[in-house]
């Protein structure tokens, strides 16, 4: 199961945060799901397919073997956000500003 976190505040803190586990689960599945929780909806009603704000099937290939020997991290906007999708398995949400 992976770990999640809801938090407000200080605007350069995530809205949402959920931790990627690449033997269990789909990248883009916890992607959706961090931003629809960060959205306060369901998945299927956020308004455009997110492979319309990045390439599904790249960032799942790039991500696919998290074994900690590389660092880094990547960012898209989708919709209203910014998402984060960093080498040891977090996925953060912000607002865009």
């Amino acid at each position: 199961m992976s770990e999640s976190t809801m938090k407000s505040g200080n605007s350069t803190d995530p809205i949402y945060e959920r931790t990627y586990h690449s033997t269990s689960e789909s990248l883009v599945s916890v992607i959706i799901d961090a931003i629809a929780n960060a959205a306060g909806v369901e998945p299927a009603a956020l308004d455009k397919p997110l492979y319309e704000a990045i390439d599904t099937d790249a960032l799942s290939k790039l991500f696919h073997n998290l074994d900690g020997s590389v660092d880094g991290y990547v960012a898209f906007n989708y919709l209203s956000y910014r998402v984060f999708v960093h080498s040891d398995g977090a996925v953060a949400v912000y607002e865009r500003i």
